[in-house]
């Protein structure tokens, strides 16, 4: 295969030996041992001597490998908790395999390596999965022959009558105006009954304590809104992920309960969302809650829609309680406190964060701590419309 090559090895050799290659002295030129074959003009001695060095670094290749240290383990080469991993739960994928997939990566006891400073590519993976599970039990409640209603213990909280007129004045025709501003519900601690609303939705009503750096007011509840009041001894699950019901009253009018996957919030939104505050903000609403205090869930698309004035449905569900099913019976997993948008794969999906149960029960403890004088004068307060 190589005679017919020989005629160019000679030409090649004739100009390295008179310098014609660029920065080769002649004199310091020492022929190659190609070279010198190729000169007595066999084509088959050249081959015996490629083959001879081919034979050699072999030799040497094997005996440098001698030398190496052994090959990383499969273990070892997986990538790390922060990283991008394969997807486990595919379009493609029934509902209760998506269900037993969440289940084994991210509902298992060491699934909490997956959450904690996970990168940006990590962070996107983990939201495509969710919204693949979230869409199907969207679709799944959509089509259960189960009517949907609220619970009793879920208050929709109505807009004044002045802010309505206003939303009537501005929306088109077609347009319904919201009906609710927000959510409230209630909670049990030590015995005592406790009403739970987002803070900014409680703004100037001063029956409620907001703690700083919290979304969660807090009031006494009534006799009648203590009735179906959720134990805050109840504790939710540990684990990183779980399924939640969420419930309430859409701006639209409409009752919803749905199941949502929805994982810790940390490491993922800090990726998501880069934040020198390391908080979920809004300063026009007056929102900042650490990142450590929320859970995310991904919100319906249908909960959003366009027109001139961008109502979202979304927005009068703040509040809305997200409950876990555990042995113990239901376990408050937080309340919905509101929504950012973020764009994956040129695609815009909307989370909705949730303040967490450690974050409710901090606020109700603080507040159960206040001078009995105070916390009477607060239940004294009368509501705004």
């Amino acid at each position: 295969m190589y005679a017919h090559q020989a005629p160019k090895l000679h030409e090649n050799c004739d100009a390295l030996r008179s310098g014609k290659r660029t920065g080769q002295r002649p004199a310091r030129f020492r022929a190659s041992k190609p070279c010198s074959m190729a000169a007595r003009g066999s084509g088959a001695s050249y081959m015996i001597w490629v083959a001879a060095l081919g034979l050699a670094m072999a030799g040497l290749a094997a005996g440098a490998h001698a030398h190496e240290p052994p090959a990383p383990s499969a273990a070892s080469m997986e990538p790390g908790p922060h990283a991008a991993q394969d997807p486990a739960i595919l379009p493609r994928m029934g509902l209760e395999e998506a269900l037993q997939a969440f289940e084994q990566n991210y509902r298992a006891p060491n699934a909490g390596g997956r959450f904690q400073e996970m990168n940006l590519a990590g962070s996107r993976n983990l939201i495509r999965e969710l919204s693949v599970l979230n869409a199907k039990l969207f679709v799944a409640s959509r089509h259960s022959n189960g009517k949907i209603s609220l619970s009793p213990r879920i208050h929709p909280v109505p807009l004044s009558p002045q802010r309505l007129q206003r939303w009537k004045d501005v929306l088109p025709g077609e347009v319904r105006p919201p009906q609710v501003s927000h959510q409230t519900f209630a909670v049990t601690l030590n015995g005592n009954a406790y009403v739970i609303a987002p803070a900014h939705g409680v703004r100037g009503d001063k029956r409620y304590f907001n703690p700083p750096k919290s979304d969660t007011a807090v009031r006494i509840a009534t006799d009648a809104e203590a009735k179906d009041a959720i134990p805050l001894e109840i504790e939710p699950s540990k684990s990183p992920g779980k399924i939640v019901t969420l419930e309430g009253k859409l701006l639209t009018g409409e009752r919803v309960r749905f199941e949502s996957a929805a994982v810790r919030g940390n490491g993922l939104l800090r990726a998501l969302l880069p934040d020198e505050n390391g908080s979920f903000h809004n300063s026009k609403r007056g929102v900042e809650v650490d990142y450590e205090r929320t859970e995310i869930f991904i919100l319906p698309e249908e909960w959003s829609y366009p027109n001139r004035l961008r109502v979202h449905r979304s927005s009068g569900f703040s509040g809305a309680p997200a409950i876990e099913k555990t042995p113990q019976g239901d376990a408050l997993t937080g309340h919905f406190i509101g929504h950012h948008t973020v764009k994956v794969d040129n695609a815009k999906i909307t989370l909705g964060i949730i303040e967490d149960h450690e974050a409710i029960r901090s606020a109700v403890e603080r507040f159960a701590a206040l001078p009995s004088k105070e916390m009477s004068s607060r239940a004294q307060q009368p509501s705004h419309p």
